[in-house]
């Protein structure tokens, strides 16, 4: 008994219009996204047996032998401490590395640890830090130096594991040995 105004008609059909259209544009973003990542993951396939470096702080040790542990410092620091841990967490072994300029550091770890004992062959990871000349933190950036094993296309992208047990995203690798 109450017909639809042809004005009200056109602008259910113009919703209706632009709702299919969102939705095709959303399958078409997905479908360009998924291509994407297979077209990083094929051309990332030569990674797979190189040593690269990547953003992050985890290592694998061998006992008796050192290990090099890259890092980077956004601003000069007065005084720079190193702190490497064992896979439970535990400090095993930290040195106060005096000042150091910006930029990308290496220090030698020989595998002693405080109590003067040899690490045992695992996992580890490190933390850098300092103080700046005003007395203010400063956060060093650490880097894992690993082979690269394998890739993975994951919903966040393609992701890199590593011989030191991690994962991490591609964008993170800063360098390929």
């Amino acid at each position: 008994t109450n017909p639809v105004s042809n004005t009200d008609y056109i602008s259910e059909l113009a919703q209706f219009n632009s709702m299919n259209q969102l939705t095709s544009m959303n399958s078409t973003l997905q479908s360009m996204e998924s291509s994407q990542n297979e077209a990083t993951l094929g051309s990332a396939v030569s990674l797979v047996g190189q040593t690269v470096q990547a953003t992050g702080n985890s290592f694998s040790f061998t006992g008796g032998n050192s290990t090099q542990l890259a890092y980077s410092l956004p601003q000069n620091a007065n005084s720079v401490a190193l702190d490497v841990y064992d896979s439970s967490g535990n400090l095993v072994y930290n040195t106060n590395l005096g000042s150091q300029n910006s930029g990308p550091q290496m220090f030698t770890w020989d595998g002693l640890e405080n109590n003067g004992s040899s690490a045992p062959t695992g996992s580890y990871t490190f933390s850098v830090g300092g103080t700046g000349s005003n007395g203010s933190a400063v956060a060093g950036t650490t880097y894992s130096q690993a082979t690269v094993e394998g890739l993975v296309n994951s919903s966040s992208g393609v992701e890199v594991e590593l011989s030191n047990g991690s994962t991490v995203p591609l964008s993170s690798v800063t360098n390929v040995a």
